[in-house]
C-alpha cells in the first residue's frame, strides 16, 4: 500500500545486535523498529512529547497486536511504514507494516494508544490539533486491537526480575518492548530453537517503575500457544500477553 500523507516510512538494515542465533530478527527488535518509526512520525507531525502542543503530555501504548509472516535476517533491508489510523474518545490507533526489498509484507501490527499527563500520570484528552490529522482510507486500516485478552484459569509462576535504570524509557517507566522481553523469556528455551512467533498480543494494564520487583507467569495452551502475565510487587497485573508459534522458516 502507498504510505498515507500523514504517515512515515524508512528503510532499516538488520544489525547484529538485533538477531538471534539463526541470524533472524527477534520479536523485541522488530517492535523496536516499529517504535522508532512511530516516534519519527510523531516528530514530523509535531505531536511528540517534545512538541509545544503536547506540553507535559506523552503517548503511551495500551495494546498491540502483531502478525509475523517472516523474520528478516542479518544484513537484510526492511521498509517500515506507520501512520495514525483513527481516534475514539481518549484512544488513538496506529498501524504498522513491514516490507522486504521485494515488497512482500513481513509483518503488520495494529496498536492502541492514549495520552498520559506526566505530572498526574493519568489519562489526558487528545488535543484538537491531533484529532484534526488526516487519516488513511478505511480499507487501508488494520482491525482495532481487541479490548480483552482471554486468560487461562491458572498461570505457572516462572521467575522474578527487578527493574533497573536501562529498563526505563523517556517516560521513566517500562515500555512494551521491555515488557515483551521479560514475558517472552518465560517461554521454554527449546521453543526458540525450532519455532518462531507468528502472532503476538500485548496489553499493558499499569505502569512499572525503577527498582520494582516484578513476577512473570506463563500458561501453555496447546502445543503452539502461550499466555503471559507480569505482576507488580503488590500483586497488580502490569501486563498480559498472548503468543502463537509456528515452525521456523
Amino acid at each position: 500500500m502507498k504510505t498515507p500523507s500523514n504517515g512515515y516510512e524508512d528503510w532499516y538494515k538488520i544489525r547484529a545486535h538485533e538477531i538471534d542465533g539463526l541470524k533472524k530478527l527477534t520479536l523485541p527488535a522488530l517492535m523496536m523498529l516499529m517504535q522508532e518509526a512511530s516516534m519519527e512520525n510523531a516528530l514530523e507531525l509535531k505531536i511528540s512529547i517534545w512538541d509545544k502542543e503536547m506540553e507535559n503530555l506523552s503517548w503511551v501504548i495500551l495494546r498491540k497486536e502483531i502478525t509475523v509472516f517472516r523474520f528478516p535476517t542479518l544484513g537484510e533491508k526492511v521498509r517500515v511504514v506507520t501512520y495514525p489510523a483513527g481516534f475514539q474518545r481518549i484512544f488513538a490507533y496506529r498501524d504498522f507494516r513491514v516490507y522486504d526489498e521485494a515488497g512482500e509484507v513481513l509483518a503488520h501490527a495494529a496498536s492502541t494508544w492514549t495520552l498520559m499527563d506526566l505530572e498526574s500520570r493519568k489519562v489526558s484528552r487528545i488535543p484538537q490539533g491531533v484529532l484534526d490529522l488526516g487519516l488513511p482510507d478505511e480499507g487501508n486500516r488494520l482491525p482495532v486491537p481487541l479490548v480483552k485478552i482471554p486468560q487461562p484459569e491458572q498461570y505457572e509462576e516462572a521467575y522474578q526480575y527487578r527493574i533497573r535504570h536501562y529498563d526505563l524509557d523517556w517516560n521513566n517507566h517500562v515500555n512494551n518492548i521491555i515488557f515483551t522481553k521479560l514475558m517472552m523469556q518465560a517461554v521454554p528455551a527449546n521453543i526458540f530453537d525450532t519455532k518462531m512467533v507468528s502472532k503476538y498480543t500485548i496489553h499493558i494494564k499499569a505502569e512499572c517503575y525503577h527498582d520494582e520487583l516484578v513476577s512473570m507467569s506463563i500458561s501453555q495452551e496447546g502445543e503452539n500457544s502461550y499466555s503471559h502475565k507480569m505482576s507488580g510487587h503488590d500483586g497488580r497485573t502490569v501486563a498480559l500477553g498472548k503468543s502463537e508459534w509456528i515452525e521456523k522458516k
